[in-house]
């Protein structure tokens, strides 16, 4: 039962197998069928004939020689398996579809060799006829073309002028190249004579640029910025203008020079060297005309600032003299340093050279020999010169006015010290005291002293107002530490009185306070140390009644806030 079931399954796998190999190969079969139809198409045995008449010679003939025999060879492969795949047809209807399988797959390996073969064989035979094809034409319409050229080149030699010569040369080498392909047309080489006649019209190509690029370049012409310039020179000098060096003439002759060189630049073809020529020149003439605005412009501004420096030196000139005279004024009463001397003697200088350069450059001027634009570059350096002077000399009148303003300064200072330490013994006066502690007096004696140095030095001749300013701020500074001493004493006074007083309710029943009292009241009528007095007291009131001494203290500033 089991070998009866493989057999038929066998049976069965065999059948499919054989169904599916002859459905294969009928597929193959027509898709080879086409491939062959598409083969057939590409007959040219009409072009192989024509090509084989024609007297072709050098290397389109070795080219026709070798694509021909490929291209028959082919075709005879091609045709033996067509007879092949008729006898593998024959072979699948017989149903011995395993054997037309092989013979199909072989086939279809062949056919696919054969035809790249064939396509590059057509292919070479295709480009030699329409090469052979096209030569005559192209041939004519360069010839054509060059005719043209030529007698466009005649017609407007006159205009063209020197650059005519080195085009009749380019259009003669292209004449030369003409007879190089005629002749490999007439010998067969119509490869050769296609190659030929490419690179005449490439030729043809490059002479229309280039007569193009002459006939643009012909139309720059300098004569009239020449002429411009060469007028300008001539206004410039009836005007009583100069140029620095180098002159207008000498740039025109370097500019004729290059305009020579550019022109012969321009015959001989060579465009970028005429281009640089040319941007050369621009510039020269750029330049030129940039130097003669800069001078015109110069002359205004000259004409303009020459008498306005001219006011301002003398203008500097009768400041500096006033300072002088002022400096000679005030030696007789004050102290002026060596720096305000030094400062104006030395301006006084500096202002002599000013002056003598700008009367040399107004000589300039009136011989006509003068560069305007360095003669505004000196005024301006005057100028800024002659600020810098101005700054000084506003700087050294406020230093001397400063002293005849601070010695007013100094006696009014002077008389308040005085009013002050009067107020301050008058107030100490007031108290009646016994005397006051070594401290406090040496303090008094030390400011009563510093008074009266600022007096002295108010009274000598010459005043030397810095040294009276700097101890007037040393006066001033140990008046203010005296007042606040003074105060501070007054108020230990004042005070002390009030705690005695109010520690007598408790002398006669609190030992302790009647001792800090007798002790207290030495130190104020004997030793005359008031601070102390004030300590001892409070500290015994605060014993017995806590905040009794510091209420009194505080009633006491309250009342003399």
């Amino acid at each position: 039962m089991i070998f009866f079931i493989l057999l038929i399954l066998i049976i069965i796998f065999l059948i499919v197998g054989f169904i599916y190999f002859y459905q294969k190969n009928l597929k193959t079969i027509d898709q080879l069928t086409d491939k062959f139809d598409q083969t057939q198409q590409q007959n040219l045995d009409a072009i192989v004939d024509q090509l084989a008449d024609l007297k072709l010679a050098g290397s389109s003939l070795v080219n026709f020689q070798n694509d021909k025999t490929i291209y028959h060879q082919q075709k005879k492969e091609i045709t033996m398996l067509q007879t092949q795949l008729i006898n593998a047809s024959e072979k699948n209807a017989s149903f011995r579809v395993i054997s037309a399988w092989n013979q199909l797959k072989q086939i279809n390996a062949n056919l696919v060799s054969q035809s790249s073969a064939l396509d590059q064989s057509v292919q070479g035979l295709r480009q030699l006829f329409d090469s052979v094809q096209q030569n005559q034409v192209s041939l004519k319409q360069a010839q054509e073309e060059l005719a043209r050229l030529q007698n466009n080149l005649t017609q407007q030699s006159t205009i063209l002028g020197a650059p005519v010569a080195s085009l009749q040369q380019l259009l003669d080498d292209i004449s030369q190249m003409f007879e190089q392909a005629i002749e490999k047309i007439n010998q067969g080489d119509a490869l050769a004579a296609d190659q030929d006649l490419q690179q005449i019209n490439q030729h043809l190509q490059k002479y229309r640029q280039q007569f193009t690029a002459v006939q643009e370049r012909l139309v720059i012409d300098y004569s009239e910025q020449i002429e411009e310039l060469q007028s300008a020179e001539k206004k410039m000098q009836v005007a009583g203008i100069r140029l620095g060096d180098p002159q207008i003439e000498t740039e025109l002759q370097k500019i004729k020079q290059l305009i020579i060189e550019m022109n012969q630049e321009l015959a001989n073809l060579q465009l970028d060297q005429f281009d640089n020529k040319n941007q050369q020149i621009k510039k020269l003439i750029d330049y030129l005309y940039e130097r003669i605005t800069d001078e015109w412009r110069a002359k205004r501004k000259v004409q303009k600032s020459q008498t306005i420096i001219g006011n301002f030196i003398r203008h500097a000139e009768k400041q500096n003299h006033v300072l002088k005279q002022k400096i000679n004024q005030l030696l007789e009463e004050y102290v002026v340093h060596d720096e305000e001397r030094q400062t104006v003697n030395f301006n006084s200088q500096k202002l002599g050279q000013i002056k003598g350069d700008y009367q040399e450059q107004l000589k300039l001027i009136r011989e006509e020999h003068a560069i305007f634009s360095q003669v505004w570059q000196q005024l301006q350096s005057f100028n800024q010169q002659l600020q810098e002077i101005e700054q000084q000399q506003i700087k050294v009148e406020q230093n001397l006015d400063g002293l005849t303003h601070g010695k007013e300064v100094a006696e009014a200072n002077y008389h308040s010290f005085v009013m002050k330490l009067s107020q301050l013994k008058r107030q100490i006066a007031v108290l009646r005291l016994n005397g006051t502690s070594k401290s406090y007096h040496d303090d008094l004696q030390m400011v009563q002293k510093e008074v009266q140095t600022v007096g002295d030095m108010l009274t000598q001749v010459p005043v030397d107002v810095e040294e009276l300013t700097k101890q007037l701020f040393v006066t001033q500074e140990d008046l203010n530490n005296f007042d606040q001493i003074t105060q501070q004493l007054i108020a230990d006074v004042q005070i002390t009185g009030r705690l005695l007083q109010y520690a007598n309710r408790y002398v006669n029943t609190v030992p302790e306070v009647r001792q800090a009292a007798d002790a207290a009241q030495a130190d104020y009528d004997q030793q005359f140390d008031y601070q102390t007095a004030l300590e001892t007291i409070s500290n015994a009131l605060e014993k017995v009644e806590p905040g009794s001494a510091q209420r009194i203290i505080d009633l006491y500033h309250e009342d003399h806030s």
